[in-house]
């Protein structure tokens, strides 16, 4: 009995992690010939997440940019990553955003 808690305790101690990192999303993204093209992405949980080693890229480059150390985004708080701070160019048609976590799983996309 005890190990069958255990194993339902550990169960739902990685599922609730797996639903905090789905509470950092890519909220907006402005494509070219803007000039402002950027990344917004959100943090719709109700926790503080560090973002260090989070990567955000595009179709070309999907690990374009990694997010630096000591990087965090609180409850409910949105951050803008411009274009020329990626590394990238967002295109105004058949694009594809990636957020992805610091192991490399997509987290998030966006798609024009």
């Amino acid at each position: 009995m005890k190990k069958l808690l255990f194993v339902l305790l550990c169960a739902l101690v990685i599922s609730c992690k797996k639903e905090e990192k789905g509470g950092v999303r890519i909220k907006e993204v402005t494509a070219s010939p803007t000039g402002s093209e950027m990344v917004e992405i959100t943090n719709t949980s109700k926790t503080k997440f560090d973002l260090s080693g989070w990567m955000i890229g595009d179709k070309n480059n999907p690990n374009a940019f990694k997010i630096g150390d000591d990087w965090t985004i609180n409850f409910e708080e949105n951050q803008i990553f411009p274009a020329s701070l990626l590394g990238i160019s967002i295109d105004d048609s058949g694009e594809q955003i990636y957020l992805k976590d610091k192991e490399g799983n997509v987290i998030d996309t966006w798609t024009n």
